[in-house]
């Protein structure tokens, strides 16, 4: 399989996530989405992606809450 579809398929998977951010994830689940097994889907992501599935789900989290405290009128305070 060339790393074109690789690739296709890893993205796949990011775009679920980014737009499911909120939900609870298992690796079944993305590797369901990418139809690669579970360790094989792994060990792909991580050679993409440079980050491990779950690292991703954080920064996506992340970035997410990040964009809302930037658009939100509310202080934070400590």
């Amino acid at each position: 399989m060339s790393r074109k579809i690789y690739i296709q398929r890893i993205n796949k998977v990011i775009d679920y996530v980014e737009a499911h951010y909120n939900s609870k994830f298992d690796l079944d689940e993305l590797a369901k989405i990418s139809n690669f097994s579970k360790f094989h889907f792994s060990r792909i992501f991580k050679s993409i992606v440079g980050e491990t599935p779950f690292q991703l789900i954080l920064i996506i989290r992340l970035e997410k809450a990040a964009s809302k405290l930037i658009r939100s009128r509310d202080t934070i305070s400590f």
